[in-house]
This record gives structure tokens, sequence and C-alpha cells, in this order.
């Protein structure tokens, strides 16, 4: 597809930070609501930052003409 770019994440970058955490509270929250009752946003950061720290290094950003889109994470085998 054109004007489509795979960037690896950057380490402390707030913009792709954010878009992360608003991906991911974008999906989930409904889920963590209908399960837990609420949504914790006190909570739910830190599990965001536990997350990042444990996953930084296997996300990379999806850019559709320049404009972050979406997020892809992926495991490595580690052996």
């Amino acid at each position: 597809m054109p004007n489509l770019e795979l960037k690896l994440y950057k380490n402390g970058n707030k913009e792709q930070i954010k878009f992360i955490y608003d991906l991911k509270k974008e999906v989930y929250q409904k889920y963590v609501e209908n399960i837990y009752g609420e949504w914790n946003e006190e909570i739910q950061k830190k599990l965001f930052d536990k997350f990042m720290k444990e996953n930084s290094k296997n996300i990379e950003l999806i850019y559709l003409k320049d404009e972050l889109v979406r997020i892809l994470q992926w495991k490595r085998n580690r052996k």
C-alpha cells in the first residue's frame, strides 16, 4: 500500500505513548468495565506502564501518509 510505513517505537516518545494508551483504552475499556464495573484510570495507567516496560522493544507503529494510525506488537521467541 502506498504511503504505508512501519517504524519502531522510540522509547519515551510522548506522542507515541499517548497514541498507544488511547488506542488500548478505546479497545479494552468496555471489556474492563464489563468485568470490573469501572475503568479506573490510575490502575489502568499503572498496568499500561508495566505493559510498555515489558513490551516496548516489540512494538512497531504503522503510519499512513505520515500519520500514526495503528500499532503492531509481537513477541519474540526467547531461547
